[in-house]
């Protein structure tokens, strides 16, 4: 467990280029490496520990197999993955196809180990997840309040705060995360210092300018205020009069903002002070100016207008300077169009599927939470991000684990008692047997 989360510790300290091993990476498949030996040797062995004298635990209470029943769908998306991106690198003579195949690899690594670290260590892991992301926040708060932060400086010379990351966004997006963990965290086991660490955060988000990631918080504010809204109507603490009003009043004031907003028709981001409002500004500027298109050209999904046959059977994610034509060379920076691009239709079904399959585990609250996650992915791209799928996977893991770890104490349990009626029938045996000599030995003197 040390070693998964030495990852979480040392995962926002970027010593290298974006996309390159660390330190973090390297701890946590030593954990996944450790966990696998662990398991394998747990599935070679014929016979459990069991009490003296009773019968081998059976095999299907010998707790969970190699694999997880649960996850055959995410398997077999990173099964596409990796045939599709190895058909494009030797089509396209490209090995970064081959790159990409193994993020996803890793990825799936990384829900195996969550799953795994889940179902042996149960509340006590969760609770441990909750300490190191109140930690990582507070580190990246001091060092932010000490000034000792990275900078990240725009062609035109404005400036960007991304603290030890490599990326403005990147910073953004960890904190993000970590608020998350914190929160799914107080909806299951309860924790009533979230709020004190969400506040903790804003400034620092602020400071990263990053637009994407502050349209994930307030959905997420949304979601809460009116999933409040519908628990106070649904007890009739607020008559339906004055919901109604309120949300009027909210449209109304909504309609204020945006107004206050509107950016004038010369509107250079460049010609004015560069802040988090401002970049606001510019996205409604340039939706404004250019429409929906132009939006996604900002995002890299023009390729999506231009190249549209991809949808279907997928371009494989690599080799990007196929679409110069679509006005980028980049990735598309949305996690879902993203995938659905590069890997086609019956594995973003797949996607879709599995992760329907594991975000029913989570309550209304957590929900909130999720769908403000799912919202921002729009506009970002995460999913290289081990914890993106761990968040996602927080409630079925912890479900599916308390499930696991009762199996298995009633399993144990179980073969306790049998083991104990065993070793007592042998007992009644001898006694019966030594009654029957006492009784012939007896007999001749009769």
């Amino acid at each position: 467990m040390l070693l998964f989360f030495l990852f979480m510790i040392l995962k926002p300290f970027y010593l290298q280029s974006s996309g390159s091993i660390g330190a973090a990476d390297i701890c946590l498949m030593g954990c996944f490496a450790l966990l696998l030996e662990q398991k394998l040797r747990e599935l070679m062995r014929k016979r459990q520990l069991c009490p003296r004298g009773g019968q081998p635990i059976p095999w299907k209470e010998r707790g969970r197999r190699i694999w997880f029943h649960r996850d055959f769908l995410l398997y077999c998306f990173l099964a596409f993955v990796v045939i599709l991106n190895l058909i494009y690198s030797l089509r396209e003579q490209n090995r970064g196809f081959i790159k990409y195949s193994v993020f996803w690899l890793y990825n799936g690594f990384a829900v195996w180990t969550w799953r795994e670290m889940a179902g042996q260590y149960g509340p006590l892991f969760f609770r441990t997840v909750n300490t190191v992301a109140k930690t990582n926040l507070i580190i990246q708060y001091v060092i932010w309040i000490s000034g000792r932060g990275r900078i990240f400086h725009e062609y035109w010379g404005a400036v960007r705060y991304m603290g030890t990351f490599n990326d403005p966004n990147q910073m953004a997006f960890f904190l993000f995360m970590m608020l998350l963990l914190i929160w799914l965290y107080r909806c299951r086991y309860g924790d009533r210092s979230f709020w004190l660490f969400f506040l903790l955060s804003l400034p620092v988000l602020a400071d990263s300018k990053s637009t994407g990631v502050w349209l994930g918080v307030i959905v997420w504010a949304g979601f809460c205020l009116a999933y409040e809204v519908y628990l106070l109507w649904k007890k009739g603490r607020i008559p339906g009069r004055v919901l109604a009003a309120g949300g009027e009043g909210l449209l109304l004031t909504a309609a204020i903002v945006l107004y206050l907003l509107w950016p004038p028709a010369d509107f250079d981001v460049r010609t004015v002070d560069y802040n988090l409002v401002n970049r606001i500004r510019e996205k409604i500027w340039k939706v404004a100016n250019g429409g929906l298109y132009s939006l996604a050209l900002d995002r890299g999904a023009g390729r999506l207008f231009l190249r549209p046959q991809y949808l279907l059977y997928g371009a494989g994610e690599g080799g990007f300077e196929r679409f110069a034509d679509a006005g980028a060379v980049n990735e598309l920076h949305s996690t879902w169009l993203s995938i659905w691009f590069c890997y086609g239709t019956v594995p973003m079904v797949l996607m879709i599927l599995w992760l329907w399959k594991v975000l029913k585990a989570n309550t209304p609250w957590m929900w909130c939470g999720i769908l403000a996650l799912l919202a921002e992915s729009f506009f970002l791209i995460n999913y290289r991000q081990p914890m993106f799928w761990m968040i996602l996977l927080y409630a079925d893991a912890a479900v599916m684990g308390s499930q696991d770890r009762d199996r298995c104490e009633i399993g144990i349990c179980a073969h306790k008692a049998a083991g104990k009626s065993i070793d007592q029938q042998k007992s009644d045996k001898r006694e019966r047997s030594n009654y029957a000599h006492l009784e012939e030995a007896a007999a001749p003197a009769r």
